[in-house]
């Protein structure tokens, strides 16, 4: 008997060194819910606990000051949705079961908000540590009746785990503090306060704004190509980006329909000619009122002008170009076989040098531009070779972007011909139009802090509203 409460004592001393040996929270919740079980049967002890258990883990962290289950015993890892472990929260942060010292409970003695999360417990009852001084509690299920003394050891371990866990606690956050006062030391070193005072002191560098925007080089003043005939395209027979002379043809309109059209007007036109000249030969016989002759020569006088009409349109099925340059569109597939109606454009025609930069500014980047603010121009084509330019006009209002779905404000830029050279070829004479590519625009003279801090504190104004 003696033996028997000697090796008792031992278990119970070497459980303390252990708890009080505890490097963390997380082991200390170990120890306390598996080495327990040397001194007292008990089938699942799980940890409940208020404060964070380990910084590595943030799933360990209360959330809005509820207590959480840290620790379970027989397992490393644990589901935090299981209904045990809903069930041990629930109990722990009930406003209406205080829990002082050493508790036995049952689904008589338990608040009614939680004798139905009970219910789905096999248990029939379950025994409650606190640790009041660490804001933590020890909850112990089995279905056999807890003994007295059992109860009395199992207060006297709570002592030892509350002080350890506290401890720990503490431990923490003294740690916390000397790394935050070690980090703010260090930062206020006398070389760390020259390299800091250098950074502040060159966030007052004045540096010229400038943003990033995308663009095209576009013509100045194209010809515009348009349908003069409601009619359908037979044949384009240039090439997108070819190079044209004046009058050469550029598209062929369907003349199938027209054709048909003035066989039947010239076959109108020969009828009523020949029922004048009938009328005309009976006249010499009979007395013929005059106006037969009148209707007829009126018939005959609107077939005519219908005929010309019809020939008119026929001779617009061919569409010359107005000059030399450059036709512009999309490609010869996309015309031909389509139907299109009067004065729709098809394509353009623009002079080999009359360019200029179309730059689409978002409205979210827009800075200060003045006519003559420098722009550079970097083709994805040829990401090497730089153009540069002169802003030319700035739109005043932002339109809706159709490829970005944004607000942006259409830029215009001439292009300097003799570019920024750094190489043979940077005159942009290479270049041609419709190429894309980014352009940076340069604004006012501002400071290299508000340069490189503008659009966070813009996107913080549009969030915050502030």
């Amino acid at each position: 008997m003696q033996d028997k409460l000697l090796n008792r004592m031992a278990e119970f001393i070497q459980l303390e060194r252990d708890l009080r040996a505890a490097p963390s929270e997380k082991a200390l919740g170990f120890v306390l819910t598996n080495y327990l079980r040397k001194l007292l049967a008990y089938d699942v002890a799980l940890l409940v606990s208020g404060a964070a258990v380990s910084a590595s883990d943030s799933k360990l962290f209360s959330k809005g000051g509820i207590a959480r289950v840290v620790t379970v015993s027989g397992v490393s890892e644990f589901d935090e949705d299981a209904p045990i472990v809903d069930f041990a929260q629930q109990v722990v942060n009930q406003r209406d079961l205080p829990l002082q010292d050493t508790q036995v409970h049952t689904a008589g003695t338990l608040p009614t908000s939680v004798r139905s999360a009970f219910s789905e417990i096999e248990f029939s009852q379950f025994a409650t540590m606190s640790m009041s001084s660490s804001g933590s509690a020890l909850v112990l299920f089995r279905d056999t009746d807890w003994q007295l003394s059992e109860l009395q050891l199992l207060q006297q371990v709570s002592d030892v785990a509350s002080h350890a866990l506290h401890a720990l606690q503490r431990n923490n956050k003294k740690k916390f503090r000397s790394r935050f006062r070690s980090s703010v030391n260090s930062v206020f070193k006398p070389q760390w306060a020259l390299v800091t005072c250098g950074l502040l002191a060159l966030t007052f560098l004045p540096v010229r704004q400038s943003v990033i925007a995308s663009g095209e080089i576009a013509a100045v003043s194209p010809t515009v190509i348009a349908a003069g005939i409601d009619a359908v395209v037979k044949e384009v027979q240039v090439l997108p980006n070819q190079y044209v002379e004046k009058d050469q043809v550029l598209i062929n309109f369907e003349s199938s329909s027209f054709k048909h059209q003035r066989t039947s007007v010239y076959s109108e036109l020969e009828l009523a000619r020949e029922k004048l000249r009938k009328a005309r030969q009976q006249s010499l016989n009979t007395t013929t009122d005059g106006h037969v002759f009148s209707e007829l020569e009126t018939q005959i006088k609107l077939k005519q002008l219908e005929l010309d009409y019809i020939d008119e349109q026929m001779s617009r099925l061919q569409i010359r170009a107005e000059r030399d340059g450059i036709v512009l569109f999309s490609r010869k597939k996309d015309w031909e076989g389509r139907a299109v109606m009067t004065g729709e454009k098809i394509m353009e025609i623009a002079g080999t040098d009359d360019s200029h930069f179309e730059i689409w500014l978002s409205a979210n980047d827009a800075i200060g531009l003045d006519t003559g603010a420098p722009v550079k121009f970097f083709p994805d084509a040829d990401p090497l070779q730089t153009i540069t330019g002169n802003v030319k006009q700035v739109g005043y209002f932002a339109a809706s972007s159709a490829s970005s779905h944004e607000h942006v404000y259409r830029v215009v830029a001439s292009r300097n011909h003799t570019g920024s050279e750094t190489s043979e070829k940077n005159d942009g004479s290479d270049l041609r139009l419709g190429m894309k590519g980014t352009f940076r625009l340069y604004g006012e003279q501002v400071s290299l802090g508000y340069h490189l801090f503008r659009k966070p504190i813009s996107v913080v104004r549009r969030t915050l509203g502030v």
